[in-house]
């Protein structure tokens, strides 16, 4: 007897523990203009239906609204109302619905049209196909939003002895002075042969990273290279190229926020496929 109470006790606390958590899922960060996508994250039983509303700031934008999927089931939206930075969203299955499992209620696509640190917030209910309220924890997510891009460009192919450049440009900046950075590259797979650039450098190359410092002459704006590498590609393959522990900087020393996208070229033996 004491063995069936201690089972059901166990039974009863395991349950209850199982939170079930909706969570805000977007980019850690993105480009002013772009749009991306933020996912309702969702781990959730006996889900029946859902009424929430997300919490953006004035200069976030939604373009689209799309229904979620829990355990290969499409969650509906049955209504959405947008106003005053807040969309309220309510989803119910069709007839009696039981979907247990992870997944997403609805994705919501963004545009941003100003730069900065931001957070989206949400709240709302959930019930079971009981009608019961299901005891949710409800969690936002923070985003930067960034002007400025640093973007590395490399061949996408190449062939195995050939020669390629891999360009550090900047776009969409204003009162660029200077900059330091990490290029990282695959030592096994490319050879380090020349840094170039229009501004005045320094630069180390040390175990498959050259460490770089770039300098203008004064005040620069708008889209243009930082700086040129030339490696040579000595095995077959593809690599990529990362730029990492980077600070660009404008004519009163101060850090401008900056948007990372990286590169990779294949490295083929022959001529590359078409």
């Amino acid at each position: 007897m004491k063995l069936f109470a201690i089972l059901l006790a166990f039974i009863f606390f395991s349950a209850f523990s199982t939170a079930t958590h909706v969570s805000l899922n977007s980019p850690h960060g993105t480009i002013v203009n772009e749009e991306f996508d933020l996912y309702v994250d969702v781990n959730v039983s006996n889900f029946d239906a859902a009424n929430y509303s997300i919490f953006y700031p004035d200069s976030f934008e939604i373009v689209n609204i799309t229904s979620g999927i829990i355990k290969n089931y499409t969650i509906p939206i049955s209504d959405y109302h947008i106003g005053n930075g807040t969309c309220r969203v309510m989803q119910n299955m069709p007839g009696i619905g039981n979907v247990t499992g992870n997944g997403y209620l609805s994705i919501i696509k963004f545009k941003v049209n100003l730069p900065g640190k931001f957070f989206i917030n949400i709240s709302g209910t959930m019930s079971n196909s009981y009608g019961n309220e299901i005891n949710t924890s409800w969690n936002g997510t923070e985003i930067n939003v960034f002007k400025t891009i640093v973007k590395l460009i490399s061949p996408e192919n190449a062939l195995m002895g050939s020669t390629i450049k891999v360009n550090v440009s900047v776009m969409n900046i204003t009162d660029f002075n200077c900059t330091n950075f990490d290029l990282v590259y695959n030592e096994n797979m490319f050879n380090f042969m020349n840094f170039s650039s229009l501004f005045n450098y320094t630069y180390n190359v040390i175990n498959g990273t050259i460490k770089a410092f770039v300098k203008s002459n004064g005040s620069m704006n708008g889209n243009f290279s930082i700086a040129g590498i030339t490696f040579k590609c000595v095995a077959a393959g593809r690599s990529n190229f990362t730029i990492d522990n980077i600070t660009v900087s404008n004519s009163e020393a101060n850090k401008i926020p900056v948007y990372l996208i990286n590169s990779s070229t294949h490295i083929y033996f022959d001529i590359p496929p078409v």
